[in-house]
């Protein structure tokens, strides 16, 4: 059942020590590359789109704030399932940060209006 070869033998003493060599962190710069392609390559019609009338931070400001709706109600579904698992801590944190980050999205043009006035 389980699997030996992917065993490693780490030293305590590096372990308490953070002693960590470049080789035994794992960094997987694959998902921050998908997922910039991904959302740039969804953006593209409505960019060029945009790009031709007056008002184009308008209409790209408006396709931003309909995915920032639905990016937040994945995050809230995500913090939702984590609470039904038991997470609730996790789940809380979700939330919070959720909530934060949508009134800062929503209100970016306020905030930006008002940092123009000081």
């Amino acid at each position: 059942m389980w699997n030996r070869n992917k065993l490693e033998v780490i030293d305590f003493r590096e372990f308490i020590s953070s002693k960590i060599t470049q080789e035994q962190q794992k960094t997987s710069y694959l998902k921050p590359f998908v997922l910039t392609v991904s959302l740039n390559v969804l953006l593209i019609p409505t960019i060029g789109y945009a790009a031709g009338s007056e008002d184009a931070f308008v209409r790209i400001y408006d396709v931003m704030l309909n995915l920032a709706d639905w990016m937040c109600a994945g995050t809230l579904s995500f913090a939702g399932g984590l609470w039904i698992l038991g997470h609730r801590s996790k789940a809380i944190e979700y939330v919070i940060s959720a909530s934060a980050g949508y009134i800062l999205i929503r209100h970016a043009i306020d905030i930006r209006d008002f940092l123009k006035t000081i």
